[in-house]
């Protein structure tokens, strides 16, 4: 291996805790034919974080907390690296098998048109059942190989927002970037969804998007009611942005699609194994939780649309905090 460039991987990192440990055990444990270069950038832990980065032989760049932001705090820490390729991982997904790596890489080898290439995510067992579904519906969840991209530009920029969605998909959650493409594409400014921006981006200037099942993370956020709310407001803030994307577009449109929502997962979504009390604990939380969906996205995009002008309501300011 000696001779051969380095390939990165870089983690972002605040109390990471256990679960970040294991994710740096998981990369130190990947097969390669060159070396791999593991650089951590760090907002201020307090807990084992940076012994666990000392540890397995990371460099650790620190910053201030409130300077993190997504798009430019990975832009600092690629920046610190040096090889042909960047991984990029959260410090929560925690790669499986020794493979990870080398597939990502090989599908930028093998696509030499593709600026990126993202890999599959594996929802964690305690994930509650509508969280896990909607994750089973994301790009990165599929179990085969796709090769995005824009073969006709202005097919791509005429296409409904959800179609182009399809193609500027990516998900640096679990990903590799060729560096060379980075150098002119750094990731924007951005306080979530710089990686759909930086995705949407390398289409437009004409790169291939590659998306490879076979470098998997096991990576699920098991969030609250309220969590899950922001979550969803930023995404659909973020998407209305960069697409025009716009599913839930009224008030009304918020309710009818809460009742056609639950039923459809009541329908779709099994509860086995579950207690009778347990699935009418599901049943119910299937109502809330499909109507904190369509609202999250109603006002996403609304916040979006009014962007530049003083704040509309209270929600956006507590959303985001």
């Amino acid at each position: 291996m000696t001779g051969r460039t380095p390939v990165s991987v870089v983690v972002p990192t605040l109390n990471g805790g256990a679960r970040f440990r294991r994710c740096l055990e998981a990369v130190r444990r990947q097969v390669l034919d060159r070396p791999i270069e593991l650089v951590c950038i760090d907002s201020g832990s307090t807990d084992d974080t940076l012994r666990h980065c000392q540890d397995f032989g990371a460099r650790v760049l620190s910053i201030d907390k409130g300077t993190f932001n997504h798009g430019l705090t990975r832009n600092q820490a690629i920046g610190a690296t040096s090889g042909e390729y960047v991984a990029l991982l959260t410090q929560d997904a925690v790669p499986v098998g020794t493979a990870w790596l080398a597939s990502l890489v090989r599908a930028l080898e093998e696509t030499p048109r593709a600026a990126g290439a993202y890999g599959r995510q594996l929802p964690l067992d305690d994930l509650n059942p509508y969280l896990r579904w909607r994750l089973e519906q994301w790009a990165a969840t599929r179990a085969t190989r796709a090769v995005q991209e824009a073969t006709d530009r202005e097919a791509f920029e005429a296409a409904p927002p959800l179609a182009k969605l399809a193609v500027a998909a990516f998900d640096d959650v679990n990903s590799c970037l060729r560096r060379s493409v980075w150098e002119r594409l750094p990731f924007p400014r951005a306080e979530f969804g710089e990686d759909i921006a930086w995705g949407l981006a390398a289409i437009r200037a004409g790169h291939a998007l590659v998306y490879e099942p076979a470098a998997c993370v096991e990576h699920s956020h098991n969030d609250s009611l309220w969590r899950d709310f922001r979550r969803v407001y930023a995404d659909h803030r973020n998407l209305n942005r960069l697409l025009g994307m716009n599913q839930i577009p009224t008030l009304r449109h918020v309710i009818t699609c809460t009742v056609s929502g639950a039923g459809m997962l009541w329908r779709s979504v099994p509860l086995v194994g579950h207690s009778v009390g347990r699935r009418l604990y599901w049943r119910g939380y299937a109502v809330a939780w499909t109507f904190a969906q369509n609202a999250a996205q109603y006002l996403g995009a609304r916040a979006s649309a009014r962007a530049g002008r003083p704040p509309w309501s209270w929600i956006d300011a507590v959303v985001t905090d």
